[in-house]
C-alpha cells in the first residue's frame, strides 16, 4: 500500500474512524509541509471555520459513507487554496469499517483564493 500512495500525486491519508492519521503519502506532507502527523485529528489541520464540517464528514464515512468536502486550507507555501477532499470507508467485510481513506488535492493548484 506505501508504494501505491506514493506513486500518485494527490494528497493521501489513511484514518482511523475517529478522524486520527494512522498513514500519510509523501504528496500530503509536500504540500502541507508539516512533516510527520501521525496521530493528529485531521479536522485539526483545517481552519478552525472548517472543523465543524470536516468532522462531520469524517462521522459519515465512519458510518459507511463516501463524503466530499470542498474548503479553503493554506498550502506550504503559505497560500490559500480551495481544496477538495473525498473521504470513503475501508472495509473489512460488509459492516465492518475499520479506516478511513482520504484523498485530496487543490482545486485551484495555479491560482490563490
Amino acid at each position: 500500500m506505501d508504494l501505491m500512495m506514493d506513486e500518485t500525486n494527490l494528497s493521501v491519508e489513511i484514518l482511523e474512524t475517529d478522524g486520527r492519521i494512522i498513514r500519510e503519502n509523501n504528496m500530503s506532507q509536500s504540500h502541507f509541509g508539516v512533516g510527520e502527523r501521525k496521530g493528529l485529528h485531521w479536522e485539526m489541520l483545517w481552519p478552525a471555520s472548517v472543523r465543524e464540517a470536516i468532522a462531520a464528514a469524517i462521522c459519515s464515512s465512519a458510518d459507511g459513507l463516501t463524503v466530499r468536502v470542498e474548503h479553503k486550507r493554506v498550502d506550504s507555501s503559505g497560500v490559500s487554496r480551495l481544496w477538495a477532499a473525498v473521504l470513503a470507508p475501508i472495509t473489512y467485510g460488509p459492516d465492518d469499517i475499520t479506516a478511513i481513506m482520504v484523498v485530496s488535492h487543490p482545486q485551484s493548484a495555479n491560482q490563490p483564493v
